[in-house]
């Protein structure tokens, strides 16, 4: 059994086009299958600073 031509784009999406951190790109991953609706830029972002905390610790207000 072949996969279908949707996985097949989405995993050539993923491995191949997605440029991301290995931290970032599974949280945005997690964050847009995890709704029924499509996710907002802002959702994705919050998601992404909430969970990464090399971001967190760079940041010029916690300096």
């Amino acid at each position: 059994m072949h996969p279908s031509p949707t996985y097949e784009r989405l995993r050539d999406d993923v491995t191949r086009r997605m440029r991301m951190s290995p931290i970032d790109q599974p949280l945005m991953l997690m964050e847009l299958l995890g709704r029924r609706s499509p996710a907002p830029a802002e959702d994705i972002a919050r998601r992404i600073l909430g969970e990464d905390v090399t971001q967190i610790a760079t940041s010029p207000s916690m300096a």
